[in-house]
Order: C-alpha cells, then structure tokens, then sequence
C-alpha cells in the first residue's frame, strides 16, 4: 500500500474511531441519565434503624406498603412505639395500658427512643428523629412532662423521573398539651406523610444530546477536509 494510501485510509480510520467515541459517550450518558429513573408509583428504597438504651439496630428496609411512592402523596403510620420499649424493658407490674404501665416503662429507659431513615437516590439520610424524650420534671405542676412525636412530613422535589432533593420536618405535641403529660401517649400512632413537589429545569440531557452531535458532525468535516487536502502524487 502506498503512503498516499496509508494516510487517507488513516484519515478514514480517525473519522470511524470518532464516530465511535461518540456513540459510547452518548450512551453512557444515557445510562447516567436513566440509572436512576422513576415512574409514577415505583416504591422508593427506604431504611429505617433505631438508637435506643444505648444500643443501635442495624439497618433494615421499611415495609414495602409503607414505602413512599414515586410522585404519589400518602400518609403512614408509625405503630408500636411502646412495643419497642417493651422489646428492650421488663414488663411492668401495673395495669397494661394504663398511664401507670407506661410510666414504670418510661423509668426504665435510659435515653430517648429515637429512629433514623436513608434512602439510595439520591443518597439522604436524615439525622437521629427523637420519637420520645425521657421527660422532666414540670415545677410549676409537680408532674413529669414528656416529649412525643406527633407526626413526620417528608418531601420529596423530582424533575422528570429523578428524585433531586428530599426534605423533612417534625411536629410534636404542643408542651401546653395535656397529652405531654400523660405516659400513655407514647402508644399513639406517629402520622408520616409523603409529600411530592416538582421542579422545572432545562432539559440538560437534550442540550447534551445535540452537543455531542454537533461535535461529531463538526469532527467528522474536519477529517474528511484534511483526507480531501492529502496530495495525489505518491510519497517516496
């Protein structure tokens, strides 16, 4: 093969190794796009684990019916609460659910009670939730007052089918609630609602589409200019 051949099937080469270039970048792209992608109603990943008497449960997935759905509000409820104390304390002497049984609970505990959740996409994890405070000791009434969640708003903000954001906020009982006073409200169900919000952003993935076709377009006239350039007498 002459050089003159050599140089132009080397100029042919260069525009098919681009135009490969190109295509394993788009599709990759498109798998970075997509690898975390949702559709209406998917349930959405989510951990749970507990921090309580000084001792911390492993983590470990929340029901599939109480996971939280893609785009989709809903409301849960978080039951067992003084079931959890009961799995770690002696059962009391008193009256089962009584404000006695629940009070001679509480004096075993050694810290609050309290839970945490993650989730995989996007990597959130929230900090330690105090679903129940030990109490103090109320001067004004003698009487010991406690601190119960009351419910847990989660939002979650989506573009599209990805999940960007997820945010939270804690309601407890008001102090001035008689409930903060009474043992037994640690019984009571913890309200979790999923909110969803969408944003608007540019389409990134189109522009990027268009970038890298453009660029091969742009690529590929400038080597077939530069093989058209090649002279047609042979190198010696």
């Amino acid at each position: 093969m002459s050089k003159q051949n050599r140089r132009r099937r080397l100029g042919y080469d260069s525009v098919v190794m681009l135009f490969m270039i190109i295509i394993i970048m788009g599709l990759m792209a498109n798998h970075q796009q997509h690898v975390k992608a949702h559709k209406i109603g998917d349930a959405i990943p989510m951990l749970k684990r507990i921090q309580f008497n000084e001792k911390r449960t492993e983590w470990s997935e929340v029901p599939y019916g109480d996971a939280p759905r893609f785009g989709l509000s809903k409301k849960i409820t978080i039951t067992g609460v003084a079931a959890i104390l009961e799995a770690f304390l002696e059962a009391p002497k008193a009256d089962a659910n009584t404000d006695k049984y629940y009070e001679e609970l509480i004096m075993q505990t050694k810290d609050d009670l309290k839970l945490a959740f993650s989730f995989h996409h996007p990597n959130f994890e929230t900090p330690w939730i105090t679903l129940f405070s030990k109490g103090t000791l109320d001067t004004a009434t003698n009487r010991m007052q406690y601190q119960f969640l009351k419910r847990i708003d989660f939002l979650f903000i989506y573009h599209g089918d990805t999940i960007k954001e997820i945010k939270y906020t804690l309601d407890y009982y008001d102090e001035n609630d008689e409930s903060t006073y009474r043992p037994s409200t640690i019984n009571n169900d913890i309200e979790v609602n999923y909110y969803w919000q969408e944003v608007i952003e540019k389409d990134t993935s189109t522009a990027l589409s268009a970038l890298y076709f453009i660029s091969f377009i742009f690529g590929s006239l400038i080597l077939v200019a530069a093989v058209s350039q090649l002279p047609n007498t042979q190198f010696m």
